[in-house]
């Protein structure tokens, strides 16, 4: 559950989303323009949720500001600072930042 703090950051967002919606245009780029700031807002909304989930899981999670998870020497996944493995050790990210090339749309026989 979210605390009366966290409720009220959630109402600033909402305010924020309106007050964004009336000063934007109404120019055919206003549907991408408000798009790219829901992201944010969304990130935002995602940020202080993530709250209730450190408070119900404070060996997996920690809450903003607090103390970070301190890994486990023997554990192999560790690495400071990363994701938690299900025992709560902080873990290598594993992304594929390797820019691949989808195969073009063009028809062989053109």
């Amino acid at each position: 559950m979210l605390t009366d703090a966290e409720h009220t950051a959630m109402d600033l967002t909402a305010q924020l989303w309106n007050a964004l919606c009336a000063i934007a245009g109404d120019g055919p780029a206003r549907a991408g323009d408000l798009a790219e700031m829901a992201t944010h807002i969304h990130a935002i909304q995602h940020a202080i949720m993530a709250q209730a989930a450190a408070r119900a899981h404070p060996d997996r999670y920690r809450l903003m500001g607090g103390d970070r998870i301190e890994p486990e020497p023997d554990c192999p996944w560790c690495i400071p600072g990363g994701p938690t493995c299900e025992g709560g050790h902080p873990r290598p990210l594993s992304l594929d930042l390797t820019m691949q090339r989808r195969p073009s749309r063009r028809r062989a026989d053109r």
